[in-house]
């Protein structure tokens, strides 16, 4: 891993720049400059049993995430946020390379690095949020790492173009960011555009695109149009009420550009529905289809380390999701996921319960629970984790 050189001077240039200006027209008294640091400490037990391997494995994560923020006015802002990972145990031992696995960063900027790697245990720093913005009266411009959230549906998001992520991975909050460049303006009334341009280091592809949001018959609309990476994409979403339910929905369509005019493209689509209920019950279900999906499910591995994008959110074409969380307590909630998808006959389980042992304590207990048909036409469980995790927040 190295860091890229050019990137860190030309952003602290950047940096520098803004902060000149800013503070040349602000006061030395302005109350308004001012830094933050917040974060977190989190420990992760997981017992794992892999089905189809006949194993059971036990892995610890240390994850401690810190974020600084630096406000020089009340124009400009500037952030940095890190996650420092450190992985013990079963998981590091009998996953080859997996250090190098790890340490891959999806940016056009190499801003991972490992600094421990040995048979059990490995260490590694990733910067997933660095950008400085400067915010005008009508919308902001933001230059850096960061996560550019087009998505509206609760699990599934075709429109989330820049920073698709895997909703099984439950212990990244923060969500995977993108180095780009985005230019956001708001007009009078309730309308917004929305434009970004990030590349890739992996392959040097382009995401270039476009989101225009307006409000029409009690609804929150967009459309969004542009390229992503070797595809033409063009989408659109919704949010509303059906009564006092909401109803979301999602559709992104790709075209390759080299064959732009057969009819080659994927579509994406996701939609759901949620109520809250009196009592503390919350209840929503979703539905995904992407056409570009292979509906070939063998491990655990091809959901929990799918490479996804917005044209293939799940390796199946068809899958339903029903979720029900409920507050037994103001200290104790917890909630039931179930994902089935019919072609490959996948059924994934997702207990989940979080207790507040104190004020910046919470403590959480996550089961995944996998079972699909084999290639020989079988129902078998693929594997089980159960995750236990302790948090404090500082």
């Amino acid at each position: 891993m190295n860091f890229s050189l050019r990137f860190l001077s030309a952003f602290f240039a950047l940096f520098a720049v803004l902060f000149f200006f800013e503070t040349k027209n602000s006061s030395a008294q302005d109350s308004s400059s001012h830094f933050d640091l917040n974060g977190y400490i989190k420990n992760l037990q997981t017992f794992s049993i892999s089905q189809e391997a006949d194993s059971v494995y036990l892995s610890n994560l240390v994850h401690n995430r810190i974020n600084f923020s630096f406000h020089p006015g009340k124009h400009f802002l500037f952030h940095a946020g890190a996650r420092n990972l450190l992985f013990v145990g079963d998981q590091v031992r009998y996953t080859p390379y997996f250090s190098k696995l790890i340490d891959q960063d999806n940016g056009y900027w190499d801003l991972s690095f490992v600094w421990l790697d040995n048979k059990s245990v490995v260490g590694v720093t990733q910067f997933d949020r660095l950008y400085a913005d400067w915010k005008f009266k009508n919308g902001l411009i933001r230059a850096g790492r960061q996560r550019i959230n087009w998505g509206i549906n609760i699990t599934w998001n075709p429109n989330d173009i820049f920073n698709t992520y895997n909703f099984l991975d439950f212990d990244y909050e923060e969500r995977p960011g993108a180095d780009a460049l985005r230019f956001e303006y708001y007009f009078s009334g309730s309308s917004q555009l929305d434009f970004g341009v990030s590349r890739s280091g992996a392959d040097s592809s382009w995401i270039i695109a476009a989101k225009y949001g307006f409000n029409k018959w009690g609804y929150d609309f967009q459309v969004l149009s542009g390229n992503y990476r070797s595809d033409i994409v063009a989408g659109l979403g919704f949010a509303g009420n059906i009564g006092t339910a909401g109803f979301k929905g999602e559709l992104s369509y790709f075209q390759p550009r080299e064959t732009f005019f057969d009819t080659s493209g994927a579509v994406s689509i996701s939609s759901g529905v949620d109520y809250a209920f009196g009592d503390g019950w919350y209840v929503n279900g979703s539905f995904l289809y992407n056409s570009a999906a292979t509906d070939q499910i063998y491990s655990v591995g091809q959901l929990t380390g799918f490479q996804l994008t917005p044209k293939t959110l799940m390796p199946a074409k068809w899958s339903f999701l029903v979720q029900g969380t409920k507050s037994f307590t103001p200290l104790l909630s917890g909630n039931f996921s179930v994902v089935y998808s019919p072609k490959v006959n996948l059924l994934i389980l997702l207990p989940y319960l979080s207790y507040s042992i104190a004020e910046n304590w919470d403590a959480d207990l996550n089961l995944q629970t996998f079972f699909a048909e084999n290639p020989e036409q079988q129902f078998k469980s693929l594997g089980t984790s159960v995750n236990l995790r302790v948090k404090w927040s500082f």
